[in-house]
């Protein structure tokens, strides 16, 4: 074999064994984790930890890193970066010459090669290190662009202290990201990694070093053509490690519990400082009450976005427990809970907004509910029964809700440590359960969303969410209240509710104005009792304070609730005080909303037009003419009658008989409608079940009554006068169809109508 051949031999043999033996693609960022950092929505820095090497170290791309702090490392460090593969050959042989002749000691380290040593964890005292150094910066360039290569560096080069990467160095040292460095900023943070320990910029010695170097690197910065250096002397503010921002700090820890990396949150840190303020200004202003923290959040309930995050009323005062998280803890609601018990009822057909609910002394066996001021109202609207947080109602409401679907609806809500409902019992309408103040907020945000909650599932039909907005709007402002309500405060919709817990430990006011859900907690991490929490007066003056400063910041042009398009809603004549559909001698009505074929609506009989004796006054068995006149009477179911009688309440009720009526029913109450169509005993057939075929209804009336209120299984539908007939929109099933005229007198038959198909 001639030389030439064993010489192309040798080298296809060097070359294989090189590729054999040429170590593996290296990860740039094996040995380093990544510290969580948080944004508010408008990119100002919330927070920065460690990472979990106890590393601060910010994941920043190339992209993201001022292109003065790339030209002035660049320029600081490895002027030639971009020519070489790696290693500067030049450099080193200028590097061991200086050695050699012990002239003065020049390092010949490009960023390659310093990157090679982070990676590797080099040791590069001694020649053999810096052998290894070189290769694997040959090594590093076979695989990475420069672009990559220059990334990683940014992000692991050392900057004092515990903090590594220009993404850390540049918000702790400065409070801004890298992207917006100014020249001076990059020329000192160009400087640093040669000498991390003497040159961190936070100490006194640390400025002098590294403001010196940043002087060396200004001058080669002006030489090279650069601009902004008529800025580097300027006085630069430079942050300590101990003043690294912890902003929002019970939100900002939230946020870092299962993230890592850079987190750009909903938050507004604006409006968080300056609600912060007002709950401080509070707190303060009811110490004398015992009042020593509170809870506040904020939400945008179209978009779900968190605002505003405020955990308690300073966050490093352990002498109010100040690092508990207020929004995330449990407590009990008290009221709050009750819309979503209506809400329930109007959607199960069992009420709608104006129905009349009974106010009155109840004993559920061992269980005998009190309202919250000991007093009973009677007859109440169930309007009026929620904004006045009447208990009994609202526990006979949970008894006729089916299947325990209010507690699964806090089991969908994903309230947490929930016990069995038979555990809670009826006390689960007046706040048994445990929740948080964001399940609050959540869930009244799923009221404004017509029924949907957070992660898009239905909980409410859109009407009955609707309602309950509505009636949570009527819920009247107080006397108490009217200071922190500007002028025309009233006149923008605030759908709001109160709640106070069994043992006085929590005040609560959560709601609805705008686009937004707010909820406020005051209270006491101690969880001692204090009879000055109660919601109404404790908790609802800081909402509104909230609601006055929103609405200043955030224009409110709306002046009403306005109907959203598409819902199935009717407005119908309810009689003002009996809270049924007004019959003909109701002396008061208004108009009020109902879901047509789900509420149960009937027409009012309390007033009723009676035969009285003209010589005595009392009660007639009949009308008779020139002995008896008609006159209007209240006739009250006997419990209400007497709990108004307890009250004091004076109602209009009829005088006691003259003689004993009992066999004259029908001459007393006239003669019940009788339906006439549809036909009793036939069977309707229809070709289509969408409605657009209808089934006429008809029935005769007595002369006294001038209309027919019509019910399909206890379902208004609709009405018709004396001898017209009502079309109903037909579908296929089993159906009761009543009459009832506006006497309140009724009758009832059974329908089936198939399909011809």
């Amino acid at each position: 074999m001639n030389k030439k051949k064993f010489a192309v031999l040798f080298f296809l043999l060097f070359s294989v064994a090189g590729w054999y033996f040429f170590p593996a693609k290296p990860d740039l960022y094996r040995n380093a984790y990544f510290s969580p950092v948080v944004y508010d929505r408008h990119g100002v820095l919330l927070s920065i930890a460690t990472a979990k090497d106890e590393i601060y170290r910010v994941y920043t791309p190339l992209k993201d890193i001022s292109r003065d702090l790339i030209k002035a490392v660049l320029l600081y460090e490895d002027k030639y970066y971009y020519y070489h593969f790696g290693f500067n050959p030049l450099s080193v042989l200028r590097s061991a010459w200086s050695t050699v002749t012990g002239v003065r000691k020049m390092g010949a380290s490009t960023i390659t090669m310093q990157l090679a040593r982070a990676v590797y964890g080099l040791n590069t005292s001694n020649i053999c290190g810096k052998i290894k150094q070189i290769f694997y910066s040959v090594v590093i360039e076979t695989y990475y662009s420069k672009n990559e290569i220059l990334e990683a560096y940014l992000n692991i080069a050392p900057y004092g202290h515990n903090i590594e990467g220009v993404g850390a160095a540049s918000l702790i040292y400065f409070h801004i990201d890298a992207k917006r460095l100014s020249v001076q900023q990059s020329l000192i943070l160009a400087v640093i990694p040669q000498n991390p320990v003497l040159r961190a910029p936070d100490t006194e010695k640390g400025v002098k070093r590294v403001f010196e170097a940043e002087n060396y690197l200004a001058q080669k910065w002006k030489n090279e053509g650069n601009k902004g250096t008529e800025a580097v002397f300027l006085p630069l503010k430079v942050y300590k490690m101990s003043e690294i921002p912890f902003r929002a700090p019970h939100w900002s820890r939230r946020m870092m519990k299962d993230s890592g990396g850079n987190i750009h949150t909903s938050l507004d840190y604006r409006l968080q400082k300056e609600l912060e303020k007002i709950l401080s200004d509070y707190v303060k202003s009811k110490k004398i009450k015992g009042v020593r923290n509170g809870a506040v959040l904020l939400k945008n309930f179209r978009t779900g976005e968190t605002l505003a995050y405020i955990g308690s009323v300073s966050f490093f005062d352990d002498s109010v427990q100040g690092q508990v998280d207020g929004v995330d803890s449990l407590r009990s609601p008290g009221s709050v809970l009750k819309p979503f018990i209506y809400a329930l009822a109007m959607d199960y057909g069992i009420i709608h907004p104006m129905s009349l609910l009974k106010d009155i002394p109840r004993n559920y066996g061992v269980y005998s509910p009190e309202n919250f001021d000991r007093h009973y109202k009677g007859a109440v609207s169930a309007t009026d029964a929620l904004n006045s947080s009447r208990n009994v109602p609202a526990v006979e409401l949970l008894l006729a809700l089916p299947d325990n679907a209010f507690y699964r609806m806090l089991q969908k809500a994903g309230i947490r440590k929930l016990k069995s409902a038979d555990f809670y019992g009826l006390a689960l309408a007046l706040g048994g359960a445990e929740i948080t103040l964001e399940n609050a907020v959540d869930l009244y945000a799923m009221l404004g969303n017509l029924g949907v909650y957070r992660d898009k599932q239905r909980m409410l039909s859109k009407e009955s969410a609707f309602l309950t907005v509505d009636m949570l709007s009527k819920n009247p402002f107080e006397q108490k209240l009217s200071r922190y309500i500007k002028k025309d405060e009233k006149d923008i919709p605030v759908a709001w509710k109160t709640g106070t817990s069994y043992s006085y430990k929590d005040a609560w006011t959560a709601g609805l104005f705008g686009d937004f859900a707010l909820g406020v907690w005051i209270g006491n991490f101690d969880g001692e009792p204090n009879h000055s929490f109660v919601g109404r007066t404790m908790a609802a003056p800081l909402f509104f304070k909230i609601v006055d400063y929103m609405k200043r910041r955030y224009p409110m042009e709306s002046r009403e609730i306005a109907l959203p398009y598409g819902l199935n809603l009717q407005q119908v004549d309810i009689c003002d005080g009996t809270f049924d559909i007004a019959g003909k001698y109701c002396p008061y009505s208004f108009k009020s909303w109902i879901i047509p074929l789900k509420s149960p609506i009937k027409v009012s009989d309390i007033h009723r037009l009676l035969p009285v004796m003209i010589d005595g006054g009392k009660r007639a068995c009949r009308y008779e003419k020139g002995k008896t006149i008609l006159k209007v009477f209240e006739v009250w179911p006997s419990d209400l009658a007497a709990v108004f009688k307890r009250l004091g309440i004076h109602k209009n009720s009829p005088p006691p008989f003259a003689k004993d009526c009992l066999d004259e029913e029908e001459i007393y109450y006239g003669k019940k409608p009788e339906i006439v169509y549809p036909v009793v005993g036939l069977d309707y057939m229809i070709s289509t079940d969408d409605g657009s075929e209808n089934i006429p209804f008809k029935a005769t009336i007595d002369n006294d009554a001038s209309t027919v209120f019509w019910f399909v299984n206890d379902a208004y539908v609709g009405k018709s006068l004396k001898n017209e007939i009502f079309s109903w929109p037909a579908k296929t099933g089993d159906f009761v169809l009543t009459a009832v005229d506006d006497l309140g007198r009724n009758s009832t038959a059974k329908i089936t109508v198939r399909s011809s198909k």
